[in-house]
């Protein structure tokens, strides 16, 4: 119908001027909420004894995006006001963005109040008797009519699924297949499952109806924050008529032309398209579900200390992660690296107290390159026994897990911990020359501006084209190329702020003295405040916020590890000696040495990883990093790599290991039981292996 309007039809004008109305109140709304927020009608926070013009960073952001919003569909309604063809693009996804919205908001009430409301469940036996007598009404029925549902539906899944099984798994039944009656359920068809799912979902509603009268009479129950019923309104507001209008202004017909049908995508098409594009897709949609639960969950969650927990937590852990991911996409993984922690970081402890052999009693740096070097030992041991006895490295790491694990039980017996401190007084220190740090401020803008110089014009030109091919094609592509632009200024920013940041070090030590450091707090010290007072730069960390110098390093090692295996030939032989070994060799890829090579980068990582850890407690006990490699595999899974090779990303380990940690830290935060936190992690990698499953074949189609 909405073409039918651009193409000024009697029969769809009707249609398009209602989504032209819809446009214009989705104008008023943006222009409104950046105005009220402005005024101060609607603080994003609480506020005492401050001026009126110190906005929070909630509010600046929530002004500009209103504004830019409301400009938008300023210029899309006059836009179908004029029946151009660019409209219907550009209403697409103005009312896609409103859905997001609405639904954020709907969310922001139904996840508190859903978490809330189970946990009072399995808390208060005598929780639908409360409802009874203090609430009454049509809720204690609307519970009732909600838990039959969910129990229904879930019963017929269970048995089409048990009798699905019995007929797969014993043969004299596989003639039942053939029955009318039972094909019907042995297969479902398509819209019986959706029927069976939409009569669940209409269960939950239900509960959580009940649960928004019940969950207020034990506010005081739960961590968990409480929900502003009133959002529920303003979600409607947004979810509602964005719904109705999205579902007219999608592109209905197809176009014969391919580069238009490529560039001509609905919203959602599109994101698909570009989730298509990444092996870390599901780890991009589980991170942004469990960031948008827990953040919804909890206000806690947000906090500085929070986001230091779970950052701090998990960054020994990701940079492990990093070389795992290596080796899983050359077709191998290692289950040795917990027991390699140990061994490296009890290296490294001995080398600084007792003294290595002909060495002697060692500073931290030569220490922690000696045991960086005993653990890239290790990993190459891994390797060799791999390519020499071409057993499954399954066999071989599970072998070299328990073996390396024997020496910290013998080397540390009777279950003693060996401290720093009970050999030396005091943690050991370093001067650095204010020439260091100018010197290394100048390599870093020299990094950036190679960074500048080989990502900045590609795309700047992938935005050009992109733009040009929607001029010459009749404004299709207008969001990509919009999208494409926006990423291009956002990176020249960020590169921007690096610069100057850079230049305030550069000027703030050129003139500078010499700084005492510790060797453990380069390692692995806790961030206090980052620049000095009266900086461009300067960031106080509030007290109780473990900021951690290992987050640095991991995001450093992300960066490093990342353009090497996008960017290397070194990159390419590993994705193609996991991908296809035979095809690999034929093109003289040496797999071999390519797999050794991983083991090494694996253990060398696991080394650096010991000392980050060791320098945060120093000291070594025998079970050092025990049960570290199945949290590591499961990290990189959930980033997207295979267990069979030739598909992964460093940028999915680290997503993955933000799961893990966000994850640790919102389950205590909002209250539930930790031992639940195995079970959601199993949970979440089954999911992500299913989308990546998707993804994969979204890509072949």
């Amino acid at each position: 119908m909405m073409q039918a309007y651009l193409e000024n039809k009697n029969e769809g004008r009707n249609i398009g001027l209602l989504v032209t109305l819809l446009m214009f109140g989705f104008t008023l709304i943006g222009a409104l909420v950046a105005l009220m927020v402005l005024l101060w009608w609607m603080p994003l926070g609480e506020y005492e004894n401050i001026l009126l013009d110190d906005f929070n960073a909630y509010e600046v952001i929530v002004i500009i995006a209103g504004v830019i919003y409301a400009v938008c569909c300023a210029r899309t309604t006059f836009g179908l006001l004029r029946r151009e063809q660019s409209s219907l693009r550009w209403s697409q996804w103005m009312f896609f963005i409103a859905l997001i919205i609405g639904g954020a908001i709907l969310l922001s009430v139904i996840i508190p109040v859903g978490l809330k409301f189970a946990l009072l469940l399995g808390q208060n036996i005598d929780l639908r008797t409360q409802i009874t007598e203090e609430v009454g009404g049509l809720v204690p029925t609307v519970l009732s009519i909600g838990e039959g549902l969910i129990s229904i539906s879930v019963l017929v899944l269970v048995l089409i699924a048990l009798l699905a099984l019995f007929v797969f798994i014993i043969p004299p039944l596989e003639s039942l297949r053939r029955m009318e009656g039972i094909r019907l359920i042995v297969a479902p068809p398509r819209r019986l499952i959706q029927a069976i799912l939409l009569v669940f979902a209409l269960g939950i509603i239900c509960v959580l109806i009940a649960g928004i009268y019940a969950v207020p009479l034990h506010l005081d129950k739960t961590k968990i924050r409480i929900a502003e019923d009133h959002r529920i309104l303003a979600g409607l507001i947004f979810f509602l008529p964005a719904f109705f209008g999205y579902r007219q202004v999608r592109q209905m017909r197809e176009e014969s032309d391919e580069l238009r049908r490529a560039v001509a995508l609905t919203p959602g098409k599109f994101i698909r398209a570009e989730l298509a594009k990444s092996p870390s897709a599901g780890a991009i949609i589980g991170f942004i579900a469990i960031f948008m639960t827990f953040t919804m969950a909890t206000d806690l969650f947000l906090e500085p200390s929070s986001i230091a927990s779970y950052l701090s937590n998990v960054a020994t852990k990701g940079v492990i992660a990093i070389g795992v991911t290596y080796l899983m996409i050359s077709g191998e993984f290692d289950l040795s690296v917990g027991s390699v922690l140990g061994v490296a970081a009890l290296s490294f402890m001995l080398f600084m107290t007792e003294g290595a052999p002909v060495l002697g009693v060692l500073d931290p740096i030569p220490a922690a390159l000696l045991a960086i070097f005993v653990a890239m030992v290790l990993g190459a041991v891994n390797g060799v026994l791999l390519i020499t006895t071409r057993i499954p490295s399954f066999i071989v790491t599970l072998g070299t897990l328990l073996a390396y694990r024997a020496i910290t039980l013998v080397a540390i017996a009777g279950g003693r911990i060996l401290r720093y401190r009970d050999y030396h007084a005091e943690f050991p220190v370093f001067v650095i020359s204010n020439i260091v740090f100018v010197a290394l401020a100048v390599i870093g803008l020299a990094l950036v501006a190679f960074t500048a110089y080989r990502v900045l014009p590609v795309l700047l030109q992938g935005a050009g084209r992109a733009w040009s091919i929607r001029r010459e094609n009749g404004d299709f592509g207008t969001s990509g190329a919009i999208i494409r632009f926006a990423v291009f200024l956002v990176i020249l920013l960020i590169l921007l702020a690096i610069v100057l940041w850079l230049v305030a070090v550069f000027g703030y030590h050129i003139g500078g003295e010499l700084v005492e450091v510790g060797y453990f707090d380069l390692f692995n010290g806790r961030v206090s405040y980052i620049g000095s007072e009266g900086d461009f730069f300067h960031l106080e960390i509030p007290r109780d916020a473990n900021v951690r110098l290992a987050i640095l390093w991991w995001f450093i090692f992300v960066a490093i590890f990342h353009i090497i295996l996008t960017s290397t030939s070194f990159g390419n032989s590993i994705f193609a000696a996991g991908g296809n070994e035979g095809a690999a060799r034929a093109q003289g890829v040496n797999v071999d040495r390519v797999k050794v090579q991983n083991f090494v980068i694996v253990a060398g990582l696991t080394g650096i990883a010991a000392i980050y850890e060791t320098a945060r407690n120093p000291g070594v006990d025998p079970l050092k990093g025990q049960g570290w490699e199945l949290e590591v595999i499961a990290m990189t899974v959930i980033g997207g790599a295979l267990l069979t090779g030739g598909y992964g990303s460093v940028v999915g380990s680290l997503l993955g290991a933000l799961i893990f940690g966000m994850l640790q830290t919102g389950l205590v935060l909002v209250g539930i039981e930790s031992r639940l936190f195995s079970g959601t992690v199993g949970v979440i990698i089954i999911a992500a292996v299913v989308l990546n499953t998707f993804v994969r074949g979204a890509q072949r189609n």
